[in-house]
C-alpha cells in the first residue's frame, strides 16, 4: 500500500565495477539455463529508493555459466542477478561466495547455495506468493472475504519479520507488509526491527520516511488554496486544476510503475462511480515517462477520469507544489479551491466522501 512511498528516489546510478574476480570480493557465480540473453548483471537496491545500480556484468559462457563480483560491504543488501527478459534473482549478501542455479523461463525457477539468507529470502518469497495469489483470486465484491485473507497475509509476515535474523530479508518483508497494512499498524513492527537492527541503513531509512509520512497529511496545505497547477492531458490538450473549481476535487498522484498505486486503482475506480454525480470528480496525475505506458495503464485499470501528466517522473513540477515524497497520495480540494484532506486510502476515502457529499 504505501511502499511505494517509501521507496521513491530520484535517478539510477549506474556503476561498474573495478578489478578482478579473485581475492577478497564479493562473488555470485552460477548456471542459467534457456538464457535469453549472452548478458548478465549483478546489481544492488539502493535502500531508501526503487533505484539499483549496477556492480558488475559479463557475457554467458559457452556453457551459461557466469561469474560476477564487486567489493564486500559489512552491511546485509538486496543484491540481483539480472538477464533480460528473464526473470530476476534475488540475493542477500550474508557471505562472500553465493552460488546460484536458475532458470531463465521460470519463475522463481532458482536456487542459491552457501546464502542462509538468500534461502531464507526465497522461501519467503514463495510463501507470500502463493497468499496473494489466493488474495486476488478472490471477488473485489467479496469485501469482507479480501480483508481477511489480507490480514492473514500481514499476520503471516509479522510473524516472519519477527523471527528473522536477517536485515535486508526483514526489510523485503517490511516494504511487503506495506502493502496490505495500514501504515500506522504497521510502524511498531518496523521500529522494533530498525532497534533489533540497529545502524542498518535500509531499516533506518524507511522508518525515518514512514515517521515523516506519518505526520499530518500536508499540513503544509490544510485549508489553503490547492497549489494552481497546469498539465496536459493524453491529447495533449491542458488542464488546469482551476477549471474543475465548484466541485470536490480528488488530486490522485500515480503512476503506472507504481505497484501500489495500481493496487489502490480499483478502490479510487469505487469511490469515483459511486460520488461522481455527487459533485465530485477526479483529476489524475501521473509520474510517468513513458507515454504509452500511462496510456496503457489508464485503459487497463479503467480510470476514466481527466489524467494529466508532464511526463517528468520525479521532475514533474507537481512534486514541489505538494511536496510529494512519494506516491500513491491524494489530496481532496473542496469547491472554494481549498484543501480539506489529504493521503485518503482504502475505506478512508470513501468514509471521507461520505462526510463531506454524503451517503
Amino acid at each position: 500500500m504505501k511502499i511505494e512511498y517509501f521507496l521513491s528516489g530520484l535517478a539510477i546510478v549506474l556503476l561498474s565495477a573495478c578489478g578482478g574476480k579473485s581475492g577478497d570480493r564479493f562473488v555470485v557465480d552460477g548456471k542459467i539455463k534457456h538464457a535469453p540473453s549472452g548478458r548478465v548483471y549483478l546489481q544492488k537496491l539502493v535502500f531508501g529508493t526503487p533505484d539499483r545500480i549496477t556492480l558488475d556484468s559479463a557475457n554467458l559462457n559457452s556453457d551459461s555459466t557466469y561469474e560476477l563480483s564487486s567489493p564486500p560491504e559489512t552491511e546485509q543488501g538486496l543484491y540481483f542477478v539480472s538477464v533480460k527478459n528473464s526473470p530476476d534473482v534475488v540475493l542477500v549478501n550474508d557471505t562472500r561466495h553465493i552460488h546460484v542455479k536458475s532458470d531463465a523461463i521460470g519463475y522463481m525457477a532458482y536456487s542459491t547455495e552457501g546464502s542462509p539468507a538468500s534461502t531464507a529470502l526465497r522461501t519467503l518469497m514463495t510463501d507470500y506468493n502463493a497468499q496473494v495469489e489466493i488474495m486476488n483470486g478472490i471477488p473485489d465484491s467479496a469485501d469482507v472475504a479480501k480483508e481477511m485473507e489480507a490480514k492473514k497475509i500481514n499476520t503471516f509476515l509479522s510473524d516472519f519479520i519477527t523471527a528473522s535474523p536477517y536485515p535486508a530479508v526483514c526489510y523485503f518483508a517490511l516494504s511487503k507488509l506495506f502493502e496490505t497494512a495500514q501504515p500506522a499498524d504497521a510502524r511498531p513492527l518496523l521500529a522494533a526491527s530498525a532497534s533489533r537492527f540497529k545502524g542498518h541503513t535500509g531499516l533506518a531509512k524507511m522508518l525515518a520516511l514512514l515517521d515523516t509520512a506519518l505526520q499530518t497529511p500536508a499540513a503544509h496545505l490544510s485549508n489553503k488554496p490547492a497549489p494552481e497547477f497546469s498539465l496536459p492531458d493524453t491529447s495533449g490538450k491542458l488542464i488546469s486544476l482551476s477549471s474543475f473549481r465548484g466541485k470536490y476535487v480528488l488530486i490522485d498522484f500515480w503512476a503506472s510503475w507504481c505497484g501500489p498505486c495500481r493496487q489502490e486503482n480499483p478502490n479510487v475506480v469505487a469511490a469515483y462511480n459511486r460520488f461522481r454525480n455527487k459533485n465530485f470528480t477526479i483529476l489524475g496525475v501521473s509520474l510517468d515517462k513513458d507515454r504509452a505506458s500511462w496510456i496503457k495503464a489508464i485503459h487497463a485499470d479503467k480510470l476514466w477520469w481527466n489524467q494529466v501528466s508532464d511526463l517528468k517522473q520525479y521532475e514533474s513540477v507537481v512534486i514541489g507544489l505538494y511536496k510529494l515524497e512519494g506516491i500513491p497520495y491524494n489530496v481532496l480540494v473542496d469547491p472554494q479551491g481549498n484543501v480539506i484532506a489529504a493521503d485518503l486510502r482504502d475505506r478512508l476515502l470513501a468514509a471521507k466522501l461520505e462526510e463531506v457529499l454524503g451517503k
